[in-house]
């Protein structure tokens, strides 16, 4: 999957389109056949695993990836606001990018995730899945100039989180346009 947002010929750019022109992200999702490594081998940022992922939990709950979200999270951690995901023309998120809420809203999420997955007295997502989602646990791979410091280090990953060369327990969710959710518990 070619992530290259300045090339318009690539795959990131092509599932853009399908999202823009009301096509279907799950067939676009079915049609990515080329395998470059095995996976697990070598680490290489792919969003449209993203999207596999809401697939494979409509599948598994029979619910739409916005109603399971709104029924096992967004209800339960105090939002001001609605939040809504972008959808493609068969009515499915646009998992990768597509989620919007407010700043604030933005903020009890992390907040969420400092206090490991609690809101009060109430776990909301589990802390254990807290802790393992948010270590580097990708293998090394492909390093892009974005994915360093400065100084060369590489940043790690976990499930959709990425952590600073020596950090201190401290995480970030990156979305493509500059949004940033920042934790240092």
């Amino acid at each position: 999957f070619d992530e290259n947002y300045l090339d318009p010929s690539s795959d990131i750019n092509k599932m853009g389109t399908i999202l823009a022109l009301g096509g279907s992200l799950d067939e676009f999702a079915d049609d990515q056949t080329v395998v470059k490594r095995p996976s697990g081998t070598k680490w290489q940022y792919c969003s449209i695993d993203t999207h596999v992922v809401s697939m494979v939990l409509r599948a598994a709950t029979g619910k739409t990836l916005q109603e399971y979200f709104i029924e096992n999270l967004w209800s339960k951690i105090g939002a001001s606001s609605d939040a809504y995901y972008s959808t493609d023309g068969d009515g499915n998120a646009f998992a990768l990018g597509g989620l919007n809420m407010t700043t604030r809203d933005y903020a009890l999420f992390g907040e969420l995730y400092r206090n490991n997955g609690k809101r009060g007295n109430e776990q909301i997502i589990p802390g254990d899945w807290v802790i393992k989602s948010t270590v580097n646990s990708a293998p090394v791979g492909d390093v892009k100039a974005t994915t360093k410091t400065q100084d060369g280090k590489r940043f790690g990953y976990g499930y959709q989180w990425w952590t600073p060369p020596q950090a201190d327990e401290e995480y970030f969710a990156v979305g493509v346009y500059g949004q940033y959710i920042y934790i240092n518990p």
